[in-house]
């Protein structure tokens, strides 16, 4: 194979898997962002959340809690990090590719 057809192929990947990347961060992030806003401030019977239906009015004494840990935070950082983190060792073990680099240069073995 030619070296610039091995280095297109890599590129292709590379950017194929930069951009599920990107989609699984904005997803989390989204995700993280939204619910966190929602269910971690208190919000008044005018705020826009509580007008779309959203969220419910409470107070920050309302707070319901999870093994010490507010429900909040919980969904909204804790269980979305180990999905996150499960789902980006499957990425990596079944979906990325192995591409080959070529040849390393003579006399230059990282020493």
């Amino acid at each position: 194979m030619h070296p610039t057809d091995n280095a297109a192929r890599t590129f292709r990947h590379s950017v194929r898997e930069a951009r599920w990347v990107a989609l699984l961060w904005f997803l989390n992030l989204s995700w993280t962002i939204g619910y966190s806003y929602i269910h971690g401030y208190p919000h008044t019977a005018d705020s826009f959340v509580v007008k779309l239906g959203l969220a419910d009015v409470w107070e920050p004494s309302q707070f319901r809690h999870t093994f010490g840990i507010p429900n909040w935070v919980l969904f909204a950082v804790i269980i979305p990090w180990f999905v996150m983190v499960t789902i980006s060792i499957l990425f990596a073990k079944f979906y990325m590719s192995n591409d080959d680099l070529g040849v390393e240069a003579e006399g230059h073995h990282g020493d």
